[in-house]
């Protein structure tokens, strides 16, 4: 996972070049620079009143820079101490009054520069932060205090989330409302929270965190907290080991920052995943493309996942469908990348139906195949073939005279009927004037077999021979 800077490197890469540049006796060139940071915040970093001819004068050569923030939620802040803070960090550099459309200016003056002036940026990249620990820094103090009288801090930090901070004697909760743009965020944010829920469970100084969707937790039921389905609550619970004087800076640092952290995730596992997709798909692609025969043509064409052959009848997507709808392939056994494709489909489908290509087969049958067919068509039941006998089966006998019959006729239209039933008419006489020329012997074999069924098939009279002789 990767950790989010809680400065803003442009802010302070702007004026570490401005700096370097007046204290190299450089000329001074007019600035006029507008930075955005999260939660709609914006920087502005400009010459003072914009007096270019100011600037220029032989007084004052380089003149003064000014570092301007607005923040939408600045007026909450204020109410827990924000004015105050940023007076006790930035002293002198602080004006009294704010340039227009902005909350908090700084000034630098570019022909007084103080030795420790590395640390000055970094304070003015911090300005953000800053604004943002005044609300934290004092409900870290009610907890020292043991002061559990205190309100409920309500920070509407950005359109629809909100920032929730509580004291109590031997905790401080902070809760933050964040809403998901797409139900996949939802889904990915919950496996998020998990894993960082189990990761935390692993250190011993790290404070509880607890996630909860759709529903605000307990601490906020008297509020009016949304209930929403894309709309989630992360609770971090605060000891006296993370509010502490030495240590309630980094948490500082590392809690205003979540809400990003957070989303920040969100979105790189949902590019994690579509590029995963794309390579599982390019893969099987190739899979598929081998498995189709090549064209003849000689144009060679550049193979893209939106223009390859396989895609130009129909994406793996539709294919892989049709295989489960045709019972082809059982619904368990589907890939992985099936279930993420479908539901994080890409915007175009990449596809481009194209005719059929008119690909020549080649004949594979026999001439006698033909023949064979006819034969079995009209003859459904031939009869048994013994493999120990080496002698020609009927269907061997039918195709042989079915093609000197033909051949008989030579260039002449004979329907296949006609040849048909000449060739069955001289089967037939074949295999009769074989059954006259059969020896005696077989004759007698075929009497005393009937002459047995005859004796089996006998009926009992029911007389006795004693019976005859009675009076």
């Amino acid at each position: 996972m990767i950790l989010l800077e809680i400065n803003n490197r442009v802010v302070e890469d702007t004026l570490t070049l401005k700096i370097k540049n007046a204290q190299a006796g450089l000329k001074n060139e007019s600035i006029d620079v507008t930075v955005a940071d999260f939660d709609g915040v914006l920087y502005h970093i400009s010459n003072l009143n914009g007096d270019k001819a100011k600037i220029r004068s032989p007084k004052t050569p380089h003149g003064f820079l000014q570092i301007s923030i607005a923040l939408k939620f600045y007026k909450q802040l204020q109410e827990h101490g924000a004015d105050e803070l940023l007076k006790r960090v930035y002293g002198s550099y602080l004006m009294a009054a704010a340039e227009s459309g902005y909350n908090v200016t700084c000034l630098i003056d570019l022909d007084n520069i103080p030795s420790d002036w590395t640390e000055v940026v970094q304070k003015m990249g911090l300005l953000k932060r800053n604004c943002f620990a005044s609300v934290f820094e004092k409900y870290f103090d009610f907890q020292v205090a043991g002061d559990e009288g205190q309100n409920r801090a309500v920070i509407h930090y950005r359109d629809d989330e909100t920032l929730y901070v509580e004291a109590k004697a031997d905790r401080v909760t902070v809760v933050f409302s964040t809403r998901f743009r797409d139900e996949d965020d939802v889904i990915i944010g919950k496996v998020f929270m998990q894993e960082l829920k189990e990761g935390l469970r692993a250190s011993h100084t790290a404070p509880p965190v607890l996630f909860s969707h759709r529903e605000p937790p307990r601490e906020l039921q008297d509020t009016d907290a949304k209930v929403d389905n894309n709309v989630g609550y992360v609770t971090f619970v605060l000891f006296p080991r993370h509010t502490a004087k030495n240590t309630r800076d980094n948490t500082i640092n590392l809690i205003h920052m979540f809400r990003h952290y957070l989303h920040y995730h969100i979105k790189c596992s949902k590019a994690y995943i579509h590029s995963r997709m794309r390579a599982k798909t390019s893969e099987f692609l190739k899979v598929l493309n081998r498995a189709r025969p090549e064209n003849k043509s000689t144009d060679k064409k550049t193979i893209t996942m939106a223009g390859s052959r396989l895609e130009k009848i129909g994406t793996i997507f539709s294919r892989t469908t049709g295989l489960i709808q045709s019972k082809a392939l059982n619904w368990n056994d589907r890939p992985i990348w099936y279930d993420i494709y479908a539901k994080f489909p890409p915007k175009d489908e990449p596809r481009f139906d194209r005719p059929v290509a008119n690909i020549q087969l080649r004949n594979i049958f026999y001439p006698e195949d033909k023949i064979r067919a006819i034969f079995h068509r009209n003859n459904k039941q031939i009869g048994l073939v013994s493999l120990e006998n080496r002698s020609p089966t009927l269907t061997q006998k039918f195709i042989e005279i079915y093609t000197k019959v033909k051949e008989q006729y030579g260039d002449e239209s004979v329907s296949e009927e006609q040849l048909y039933k000449e060739a069955i008419d001289i089967i037939n006489r074949d295999r009769y004037n074989k059954a006259v020329e059969e020896p005696e012997e077989g004759e007698a074999v075929k009497l005393s077999l009937a002459f047995k069924e005859a004796q089996n098939k006998q009926k009992p009279t029911g007389i006795s021979v004693k019976d005859l002789f009675q009076e």
